[in-house]
Parts: C-alpha cells; sequence; structure tokens
C-alpha cells in the first residue's frame, strides 16, 4: 500500500517542535521506539529510519500510540509494522494498558485503512482538530482525529 508521506499536504508545518518534543520526553510520560539504519560499508553513524511513541491516554486502562513515522524510500517493506509491534508491546508491559488507541486526521482514508487491516477498530468517537496549535493547509477544511482502538 503506497500511502503519502506525511500530512504536508493537510496541515502546514510540523506537527510537533524539536522543543515540544523535549518537553513531552522529558517528562517521562512517554516512550519512543527509534528504527536505524547502519550502512556497514560506511562505518557511519546509524541513520534514524522509523519511530513511534507510546504515551497514557485518558483512559488509564489504555495507551496512545502516536508519532509513527517511515522514512519514505523505507516505506512498504515492513517497518511501519514492526514498529507498531513494538509499540503495542510497549502498551501492554510498560502501560499495563488492556486497549490501545491511535488517533488519525479524518482525511488520511490510506492510514485508516491501514489500522483498519492491521486489526484497530472504528470506535465512532472523535477528538477536535486542535487550531490553535495546527493549521491546516485549507482553511476552509474542518477537520478532526478518528479514534480507533485495539484490544491487547
Amino acid at each position: 500500500m503506497d500511502m503519502c508521506v506525511g500530512e504536508y499536504y493537510i496541515v502546514a508545518g510540523d506537527r510537533i517542535s524539536a522543543e515540544e518534543l523535549t518537553e513531552i520526553i522529558s517528562e517521562g510520560k512517554i516512550k519512543i521506539l527509534v528504527a536505524e539504519k547502519i550502512r556497514e560499508e560506511e562505518q557511519t553513524q546509524p541513520t534514524v529510519c522509523g519511530c513511534v511513541a507510546v504515551k497514557p491516554f485518558t483512559n488509564p486502562e489504555e495507551a496512545e500510540i502516536g508519532m509513527l513515522s517511515v522514512s519514505p524510500q523505507l516505506q512498504s517493506n515492513g517497518l511501519g509494522t514492526l514498529l507498531l509491534n513494538g509499540a503495542l508491546d510497549l502498551c501492554r508491559s510498560s502501560f499495563k494498558a488492556k486497549k490501545a488507541v491511535v488517533t488519525v486526521i479524518h482525511v488520511r482514508t490510506e492510514l485508516l485503512a491501514w489500522y483498519s487491516k492491521v486489526g484497530f477498530k472504528d470506535v465512532n468517537e472523535k477528538m477536535e482538530f486542535p487550531y490553535e496549535s495546527q493549521k491546516p493547509v485549507n482553511k476552509d477544511q474542518d477537520l478532526h482525529f478518528k479514534i480507533l482502538k485495539i484490544d491487547l
């Protein structure tokens, strides 16, 4: 499945700044898995090629998976699924969650389909889009997040 490599066509600018990410990490309430690629022939530092974050959700029996990202040139090779499975393991082990939650901008139909394919269910709930901190590319577009869940 060929998914768009970001939300640049929906949301202007970065969804999170380096400062915001640093603050979230320093609070210790989030766990981040990072996939690195090492080129042995070049003997260089590893290159980050994917990541995913897990944090508590509003319900204490649920953990939220977010910021799942894979380098565009490495997509459709199973790395996203590998990161997601690692995140699901973190939901169980670190957060003792009974369900995992993802929130997806409702117009990301290809991403919603991928999460459905790997077992997430649309629970017919939505979250408001944070217009105060995020700016849609199309200023007339009414955005919201769909909430999907999977039993652990």
